[in-house]
């Protein structure tokens, strides 16, 4: 579903990316609120920003996960050429024509901080999360920068630019994480106070979770889910990453007992 772009609500938030808060239509007519990113609404131009993003967005509502609603929204040159501010504009009119958003998840969220309690009946969901993450290669997600709001003990995970390092990066910076099920792996639990997971302190010693049951998640996919949620990737993205992405996360697959045993080795140390 391809939603239009008809208003922007705010100017680019914080954040390496940016976000611009926009209104939007759906094709039924119903009108909401969204978070828009492109490329280069920030400082610095974000390669695969937009496939990332989907991808993530997409497998974690397959998951049952709470996440941010993925979005596809056409951008229309008029809203666009009618901004204000002249940065912003310049910015919309050389994006591409879909751009990605996530549906706003309404008043009464905050942002995670360390103080954070989890409650003894949401600490599977929480390794869920966890898990999710570590197999994304999501190392984004830290205490530094968590990426996960709550109200009451709701959670809401947001922003998976920087997922998908093998799939997506470059060079050397693509095994910078390394793949989870490889020896060594699983690193974003112990990188250091500020880099590490803002669930993983939560998750041990005193709560009692099972990664087998988190891992049951996403056994019960369908085998071609990864390959529809890149054919679902528009034109005027990169099919080419996309399928990059597909293919990384089908070798995750395979490799799933692999990075259970990995977490599972960091859990109990």
């Amino acid at each position: 579903m391809i939603c239009n772009l008809t208003g922007i609500a705010s100017q680019p938030g914080n954040g390496r990316t940016r976000p611009v808060r926009v209104f939007c239509e759906a094709p039924d007519g119903t009108e909401f609120e969204a978070y828009l990113k492109a490329p280069h609404l920030g400082e610095k131009p974000f390669p695969c920003l937009l496939e990332r993003e989907w991808f993530a967005g997409k497998l974690a509502h397959q998951l049952g996960l709470p996440c941010a609603l993925p979005l596809q929204i056409r951008l229309d040159p008029d809203v666009a050429a009618s901004e204000q501010d002249p940065v912003l504009r310049a910015k919309l009119l050389a994006a591409p024509e879909i751009l990605f958003g996530s549906l706003n998840g309404g008043p009464g969220w905050s942002l995670w901080t360390e103080a954070t309690v989890v409650p003894s009946d949401r600490a599977q969901i929480a390794a869920a999360i966890y898990m999710f993450d570590t197999i994304i290669q999501n190392w984004d997600r830290s205490n530094g920068n968590p990426n996960l709001l709550v109200k009451g003990d709701k959670f809401l995970m947001i922003d998976h630019g920087e997922a998908f390092v093998y799939a997506t990066a470059e060079g050397s910076e693509r095994d910078m994480p390394p793949k989870p099920w490889l020896l060594g792996g699983v690193i974003n639990a112990h990188l250091g106070e500020w880099d590490t997971h803002p669930l993983w302190a939560k998750l041990r010693p005193k709560n009692h979770v099972d990664f087998g049951a988190a891992a049951n998640r996403w056994k019960a996919l369908p085998a071609d889910a990864f390959s529809l949620i890149a054919a679902d990737v528009p034109d005027c993205w990169s099919k080419v990453t996309a399928s990059r992405i597909a293919a990384y996360m089908n070798e995750a697959m395979e490799n799933l007992n692999e990075i259970v045993a990995n977490i599972e080795y960091n859990f109990n140390r």
